[in-house]
């Protein structure tokens, strides 16, 4: 599958679980063509995907949106978390997904396991969506 196949078909699971909480897409970027980065927010929520195309790897990440814009460090100029792979935030809230995350790391590195790879992370977003955006105060709290 080429590159912008592949991009496309992980955007379009994504953007209908953004859309269905009435999330507003935010930019797509390309860095060269080894990565690309899309994300979507809510009021101060949001997510950025994110797809490593040279070690093919999918991430989910959570943020704080500040200044119009996804911050790109994990941590802000004063140490404070503003980024946070779903995986983590899960986990900081009192979820079990050692499941999902020790089948996220088997697929991994393999771009013929995209569909289950994006299946996996999908579901973990929409069946968790409105306890991530109400519980932004625990998951970003170092």
């Amino acid at each position: 599958m080429e590159t912008g196949e592949l991009v496309n078909k992980i955007k379009t699971v994504f953007d209908s679980i953004a859309h269905k909480y009435g999330a507003c897409e935010l930019q797509t970027v390309y860095y060269g063509y080894k990565e690309v980065s899309f994300g979507y927010k809510v009021d101060t929520f949001g997510i950025d995907v994110e797809i490593d195309l040279s070690s093919f790897a999918i991430f989910v990440l959570i943020f704080k949106f500040k200044e119009d814009k996804i911050p790109v460090d994990y941590e802000d100029e004063f140490g404070n978390l503003q980024r946070i792979h779903i995986q983590e935030a899960l986990n900081r809230i009192g979820l079990d997904i050692s499941r999902e995350r020790n089948e996220l790391r088997r697929l991994s590195g393999n771009s013929n396991n995209c569909t289950a790879i994006v299946n996996i992370l999908s579901k973990l977003l929409d069946d968790n969506w409105n306890i991530l955006l109400s519980k932004t105060d625990i998951i970003f709290h170092k």
